[in-house]
This record gives C-alpha cells, structure tokens and sequence, in this order.
C-alpha cells in the first residue's frame, strides 16, 4: 500500500473517532458530530474501493462501513454514549491496517 493512502485513510479513521468524541461532549452538535463521522467513513470505503480492494474487503468482512453513529444515536437516545464502545473499538482497531 502506498504510504500516502495510509495517511489518508489514517486522517479519515481520526477524524471519524473526533468527530464522535466531540458530538458525544456537546449533545447540540451531536447529530451533526456524528454525519461528519458516518461521512469520513464512506469517503475510506470509497478510496479503498479504487485505491486498495483487499484492505477494502478485509474492512467490508469487519462491517465497518455498515456503521452508522447517527443510526446508533437515533436507536440509543437516552444513552447514546454507551452504544459507541464497541463501534469505536473497531475505528482504533481498523487504524492498524493503515500503518507505514
């Protein structure tokens, strides 16, 4: 992989967990906290898609393009923070596939 997809997919991957971090701190800005986060998401897919369809499949085989921080802030509203744990587990544990 060429190092540059790397830190593409690296800046999405951080950009996708501080952007749930933020929603989840500031609960007016939530939503839209969490569509910048479910956005970054389906740009990496997109890119990998073209740029790099193994570490594609890998991550599609992993669900995590299915993840949806707006859809688990819908489903969990009296505690939206407690539904994240596991989604954001996995966003730490994918930036793993996207060292030099």
């Amino acid at each position: 992989m060429l190092p540059h997809l790397n830190i593409r997919a690296r800046v999405l991957l951080d950009f996708a967990g501080q952007s749930v971090d933020e929603g989840l701190k500031d609960p007016s800005t939530m939503l839209e906290c969490f569509s910048e986060a479910d956005c970054a998401l389906r740009i990496l897919g997109k890119i990998l898609a073209k740029e790099d369809q193994r570490r594609y499949a890998i991550l599609a085989l992993l669900r995590i393009f299915e993840i949806s921080f707006v859809g688990l802030a819908e489903e969990n509203t009296a505690d939206p923070a407690s539904a994240f744990s596991d989604p954001r587990e996995k966003l730490e544990f994918v930036k793993t596939y996207f060292c030099d």
